[in-house]
């Protein structure tokens, strides 16, 4: 999205993509719905976060 000031008048241009065909790659499927690489995945992730410093997730221990 653009905001275009004139001046007189601030306006929002919208700026479509341009269309992209859709690709089925049987492979990469394949590699989504594998329930080993499933795991992988997710356990990655959980490591990635578990790094990040993400204070508002911590439990308050002044609740008890």
């Amino acid at each position: 999205m653009i905001i275009k000031d004139d001046r007189s008048v601030i306006a929002l241009i919208h700026i479509r993509d341009p269309p992209v065909e859709p690709v089925f790659d049987d492979t990469a499927f394949s590699e989504l719905i594998d329930e080993e690489t499933h795991q992988r995945l997710k356990h990655d992730l959980v490591e990635h976060l578990g790094r990040l410093d993400l204070p508002h997730l911590e439990e308050n221990s002044d609740d008890e």
